[in-house]
């Protein structure tokens, strides 16, 4: 008859298990909340360093422009426009910029329409952006 390497195998009462990753005692909680605060403070280091979000000079023009085409839109319609990456904008002679694009055209009654933009701006004497010229063209 086989014996098995069980059976064979001297069995001793007072015999080691093997551990692995288990400490006993209160060293795993301390090093668990030295761990928690280790990542508060790196958290604190980072949120102090961090700068606020700066919107780019592209972005600032960009948005100016279609604020004062949003503006020139009748009573009762709205404008939804495409995204900054969309949009073009081209600078011109004596500090102006022409900025164009499209604009989605959205009455009361829900029904909209795409349209073609573009704006010619620039800073007044009092630093607030304006324009002479805004054209606002139907697609075909």
């Amino acid at each position: 008859m086989k014996e098995s390497v069980r059976d064979v195998k001297a069995k001793r009462k007072n015999r080691r298990q093997h551990r692995i990753f288990k400490i006993s005692g209160k060293w795993p909680m301390y090093l668990m909340y030295l761990a928690a605060a280790g990542l508060l403070v790196a958290g604190g280091f980072a949120f102090r360093n961090s700068h606020p979000y700066k919107e780019s000079q592209r972005s600032q023009i960009i948005h100016a422009g279609q604020k004062l085409v949003k503006a020139s839109l009748a009573d009762g319609l709205r404008g939804a426009f495409g995204g900054d990456e969309e949009t073009v904008l081209e600078p011109m002679d004596g500090n102006k910029f022409l900025v164009s694009g499209w604009i989605d055209v959205i009455t009361d009654a829900g029904a909209q329409d795409r349209q073609n933009y573009s704006v010619i701006l620039y800073r007044d004497a009092s630093g607030n952006w304006t324009t002479d010229r805004v054209s606002i063209i139907p697609q075909m």
